[in-house]
Parts: structure tokens; C-alpha cells; sequence
């Protein structure tokens, strides 16, 4: 656990909204290989055990690069050009840093980075708001588990799941509470292995209409 504070203290200390506002596209993308720690290959896989959020294509992270056909690939939905989406990736990723650094409860942020990224950028940047289960499906499953109500939204399941962990687990972090949970409901594991390989293949047959390839 030491060595995980220590990554995400690091990790935060580097990726300041001053570094995001200058950072280069390889400081960003995820596709260089495990040397280039970039934004996006620390969220998803140096901090993989502050939340998994492995699954989806690299197209969740807005832009990525592919050694294979040597291309920045982007998401249509953030811009025209692949500077122009890269700029408003990064006033995305500005504008969640900031909000989240300023709330005491999770609160839903308007953003058109994928739920499951955005969720644990707010996670690495204020722990407190979040249990890092950033999967809705999963947060259901254990809301319905614990028998709370009114879980429909990844908000409210969030504030369910806080508000039962500090009646509960007041003693315990949140990271440790989300440990809890998937170790005595195990099965929710297995459900997700299904669906995550269901849902990939729907995504790879709608990629091809919502990315643009720019030469490198």
C-alpha cells in the first residue's frame, strides 16, 4: 500500500493542471509501450489497483497512439484535428482535476472523456469522494448486495456506498472498502469478464465511426 501512495503521490505531483495545460501528446497518450509513462498508461496501468478500468479500447482515453500503423487515433466527438481535440481533452481534464479537488461528495461532471476514465481521475485526485468502483454495473450490483435503495446513477450508488462504508467502515479508506466488497462478492467479477468481452466486440464494430486517424 506504501508503494501505491507513493505512485499516486508521484504520479500527481508530475500531472499538475500547469504540467496538463503544457504536456505534449506522448505525455499524454497510451501506445508507446511501458517506458513512456504518459497520463493515461499510469491511470490504467501504474494505478491499476486503485481501480481496474481495463475492458474498453484505448479510443476511452480521447486520443491514443498505434505502434502497429505508426497513427494518433482520436475520438471524432472532440474536435475536427487531432490538435484540436487534443486541446479540449486537456481543458476536460482540467476542468474535472479542478472540480473534484473542490468537492466534499461525489458530484457528476458534465465531460466527454468515457465515465470509467473520468471517474478515476476524480478518484486519484480527491479519494475521499469516491469509492474507486468505477464500473456502474458493478456499483448496482453491490448497492442491490447491501440492500441500499434508490441506485439508478453512478451518483447515487457512489453516495449510497459512501454513506454505508462511514455507518460501517468508518475506520477504513475508501480504496480499502472497495477491497472489502469485491473480496466477499466475488462473483461480480465473473459477471463482469463476460460482459467486458461482449462489450468489446460491440465496440470494435462501431469504432470505425467515431475515430479519425492522423500520420504521424
Amino acid at each position: 500500500m506504501d508503494d501505491l501512495y507513493t505512485k499516486t503521490k508521484n504520479f500527481k505531483n508530475k500531472f499538475s493542471l500547469n504540467f496538463i495545460e503544457k504536456m505534449d501528446l506522448k505525455d499524454y497518450v497510451i501506445g508507446y509501450g511501458n517506458d513512456n509513462k504518459s497520463f493515461c498508461y499510469c491511470v490504467e496501468n501504474e494505478l491499476k489497483n486503485l481501480g481496474d478500468i481495463h475492458g474498453a479500447t484505448s479510443l476511452k482515453f480521447g486520443i491514443y497512439y498505434s505502434k502497429s500503423k505508426n497513427v494518433y487515433i482520436y475520438a471524432k466527438k472532440f474536435g475536427n484535428s487531432l490538435e484540436e481535440a487534443f486541446e479540449n481533452i486537456k481543458n476536460e481534464l482540467k476542468h474535472i482535476i479542478t472540480k473534484s479537488e473542490k468537492l466534499n461528495k461525489f458530484e457528476e461532471t458534465n465531460s466527454k472523456l468515457s465515465p470509467m476514465f473520468r471517474y478515476k481521475i476524480m478518484y486519484i485526485y480527491n479519494p475521499e469522494i469516491i469509492v474507486p468502483i468505477f464500473s456502474l454495473e458493478h456499483c448496482k450490483y453491490f448497492c442491490k448486495q447491501l440492500n441500499l435503495e434508490n441506485c439508478n446513477t453512478f451518483e447515487d450508488c457512489q453516495r449510497g456506498l459512501i454513506n454505508y462504508k462511514k455507518i460501517n467502515y468508518s475506520f477504513i479508506s475508501n480504496h480499502d472498502f472497495m477491497r472489502i466488497l469485491y473480496n466477499d462478492y466475488k462473483e461480480v467479477k465473473q459477471k463482469n469478464n463476460t460482459e467486458s468481452k461482449q462489450n468489446i466486440i460491440k465496440t470494435k464494430e462501431k469504432i470505425s465511426k467515431n475515430e479519425k486517424l492522423f500520420l504521424k
